[in-house]
């Protein structure tokens, strides 16, 4: 099978985004999502008015009240084994990911979207990692490497 054309790559990946498009704007979901975050931020009214309103704004309070107790803690991942073997590795697995989420701090986005998914519905978090590989020098006391030539070329002088 021959290999795809960067240029028919490229427009799959924009017919798909395209696609994208006309769904949000066929089911109105842009709309849908402005006036979800002009709820949460308290704007109610779509015009202003001469008359006195009030506003208690209820989404507001109640996502404040519900997102921190979604996403205070630390969550504890667990990674189940598909076969028997497996299952020193996938401890580790569990172990090694349960730090990362701490040591990379996924917490901070972690509690960003589940804001955005209790104001519009749904929260995305995405993740990855980088590979990047150190080159440590090996470091050398001169003190002694110069002290062992000193020993050897005074054994030499006196050889000869």
């Amino acid at each position: 099978m021959a290999r795809t054309a960067n240029s028919e790559i490229l427009r799959q990946y924009r017919d798909k985004l395209e696609q994208s498009r006309r769904w949000r704007k066929e089911e109105n979901y842009d709309d849908m999502w402005k006036r979800m975050i002009d709820l949460y931020r308290g704007k109610h009214f779509l015009s202003s008015s001469e008359e006195d309103r009030m506003l208690v704004n209820i989404a507001f309070a109640t996502i404040n009240v519900v997102a921190p107790s979604v996403s205070i803690n630390y969550p504890k991942i667990s990674v189940n084994a598909r076969r028997y073997a497996d299952s020193d590795k996938s401890v580790l697995t569990e172990t090694i990911v349960n730090y990362w989420w701490k040591h990379y701090d996924c917490q901070k986005e972690f509690r960003r979207a589940v804001k955005d998914m209790l104001i519009v519905g749904h929260g995305w978090i995405k993740t990855g990692y980088r590979f990047v590989e150190e080159e440590k020098v090996k470091e050398t006391n001169f003190d002694s490497s110069t002290s062992y030539l000193r020993t050897g070329l005074s054994l030499f002088q006196s050889q000869i």
